[in-house]
């Protein structure tokens, strides 16, 4: 009785550690994102002009905070429009941007 009981404690350590590993965030897992700041335009950067209409400009930085890091260090969190394109019969701007977000412990997230 006693072995089978030091049988079934190491295999539920053993499967424990499989269950755990199975929700880590290495490469190639998408972590969602939440950003919560203020977009900095860079007012040197060259215009961008959307499909549909207006323009923007096309480089720039963020301040703020963002989940899965906390406080950004604006000069390293930049963003960039790779394409500019304006949905006029929803009013929504559906443009892909690319950037990273650097945090106050100099950890990088990139995203686009």
């Amino acid at each position: 009785m006693k072995t089978l009981k030091i049988l079934l404690l190491l295999t539920a350590v053993i499967l424990s550690g499989f269950s755990g590993g199975s929700q880590g965030t290495g490469n190639g897992v998408n972590v969602p994102m939440k950003f919560k700041g203020v977009i900095i335009i860079d007012p040197a950067a060259e215009n961008v002009s959307c499909t549909g209409g207006g323009g923007h400009h096309r480089t720039g930085w963020l301040e703020g905070n963002q989940t899965h890091g906390g406080r950004l260090i604006t000069e390293l969190s930049t963003w960039e429009i790779l394409e500019c394109k304006t949905n006029m019969s929803t009013y929504l701007n559906e443009s892909k941007v690319a950037g990273v977000n650097t945090v106050a412990n100099g950890d990088s997230y990139n995203y686009s």
